[in-house]
């Protein structure tokens, strides 16, 4: 099992396979609901939900199907809009800390990049590395694009749960 207080936890699950006992969830005030878009909400509740100091526990026998139909199109505008949620997401973290923003290290990007070559044929690896190198530099586009439009009109109204 993966335990958020072990030195291997995990940042965040998705919400489309996490599970929260009722009463902690309310008393952490839920879901932030003032993200624009369905991205970035979950990692922010997680976050949200470690630092009250709850643990996340990986449970490999819950096995979730969650899938979309994506085409090219769909999935760039979808890492897109996860960049989008990032920079809000780091924000309000850094906020809540009082601390700079602060991003994964580089060698998060470069463990990403790599992983795929300990586990896949070299062919196939190389296709998913490829992959995942567009989608962060989508992601990443995304991410700067809030930063930018963000200064230009000025922050949301803080109404997010603490």
């Amino acid at each position: 099992m993966l335990d958020s207080r072990a030195s291997g936890r995990a940042a965040f699950f998705p919400s489309c396979n996490v599970a929260f006992p009722t009463e902690p969830f309310r008393d952490i005030g839920g879901f932030d609901v003032s993200f624009r878009r369905c991205a970035g909400e979950d990692r922010e509740l997680c976050d949200r939900w470690q630092y009250r100091g709850y643990r996340m526990i990986h449970a490999p026998e819950a096995v979730v199907y969650h899938s979309h139909r994506l085409t090219a199109k769909t999935f760039v505008l979808q890492q897109f809009h996860y960049g989008r949620a990032a920079y809000s997401y780091h924000v309000l973290r850094a906020s809540r800390r009082q601390e700079q923003v602060k991003l994964e290290p580089l060698v998060f990007y470069v463990n990403i990049l790599i992983y795929p070559f300990g586990q896949l044929p070299l062919t196939k690896a190389i296709r998913v590395c490829a992959l995942i190198f567009a989608a962060q530099a989508v992601n990443a586009l995304g991410f700067f694009w809030e930063l930018a439009t963000t200064k230009k009109r000025g922050p949301n109204p803080p109404n997010r749960p603490k």
